[in-house]
């Protein structure tokens, strides 16, 4: 991916996602899904503390309506609020100021997130949104948000933040960030884009995605002093050059086998210099070795 952006820490202009999407599904078990997922993920790589902020684009337009911004001034607003995290409440009013929105439109906007976010549950918050909001808009996130608080893990929380934008205009449902604990900014984010392919295929099919950014997980785990997994648990699977398909389809069964006895297991062909390729692995934190055709587990020498 690349981005016109000012290069920062953990924020790069090329950089790697790793991305989940659900196509062609418009239940909101495709947002209960992939939120479970990322929160699984970063759970399985040491995030134990993270906090999901979930919001819905037509929330954030219904209390953009409530406070008399017109629809085609929605866009220039929601730019501007989702600086909140960069320059403050402060900075985010006197933007809109600046923009042309009067002060009573930015107190009524940001009086209503005020009394949502001092606000305890969910179903207190819900009832102070507008009443322009549809009910299966409100049904469907307080589905999504009861279902995934469930079945959360570990020291994963969900909250209801109003002021999430996620910049991308093509947002048209329920949008999703992650944050660690000790971090600035989102280590991963997504929501419904439903009109999307629309552009592209004959007719738009439903679609929700999420994506975690992979250098701002490296960027943390190396401030944490984060430890790849030790040699003991590393195990490259050697196997010789041109094998046929029934003999691949072998390798990758003896894999398997070695995967669930608790190892990394890594396929490499078999150089013809056998030891220093075994020299090598050491070297990248590779612990055994088996070879292609054998049950014995080796230890590589280091």
């Amino acid at each position: 991916m690349w981005r016109a952006d000012r290069p920062q820490k953990g924020r790069f202009r090329q950089f790697h996602q790793c991305d989940i999407d659900i196509i062609g599904d418009s239940s909101i078990l495709a947002e209960i899904q992939l939120i479970l997922a990322a929160s699984e993920v970063l759970q399985q790589i040491g995030f134990e503390e993270h906090t999901i902020r979930l919001n819905d684009r037509k929330i954030l337009t219904g209390l953009a309506d409530a406070a008399n911004i017109k629809p085609e001034d929605h866009s220039t607003f929601f730019i501007t609020l989702d600086k909140l995290d960069k320059i403050g409440l402060d900075g985010v009013k006197q933007e809109c100021l600046n923009k042309g929105f009067n002060s009573k439109q930015v107190s009524i906007f940001f009086e209503a997130v005020h009394q949502i976010f001092t606000t305890a549950s969910l179903s207190e918050q819900i009832n102070l949104l507008p009443k322009s909001i549809t009910e299966q808009v409100i049904i469907s996130f307080q589905q999504i948000f009861q279902t995934v608080q469930d079945q959360l893990i570990g020291g994963a929380s969900i909250k209801f933040d109003p002021t999430l934008v996620r910049g991308m205009g093509y947002y048209t449902g329920p949008i999703f960030e992650i944050e660690s604990k000790g971090f600035g900014g989102a280590i991963a984010g997504g929501g419904r884009y439903d009109d999307m392919s629309g552009k592209y295929l004959s007719k738009p099919e439903p679609s929700c995605g999420i994506s975690i950014g992979f250098e701002r997980i490296l960027s943390i785990i190396e401030d944490t002093n984060f430890e790849i997994p030790k040699k003991e648990n590393r195990l490259a699977f050697l196997y010789p050059k041109n094998l046929s398909p029934n003999e691949f389809s072998e390798l990758l069964s003896q894999a398997k086998y070695w995967r669930e006895e608790g190892y990394i297991v890594t396929l490499t062909e078999q150089k013809k210099n056998t030891n220093k390729q075994l020299s090598q692995l050491s070297e990248n934190g590779f612990g055994f070795f088996v070879k292609y055709g054998e049950s014995e587990l080796r230890k590589i020498q280091s």
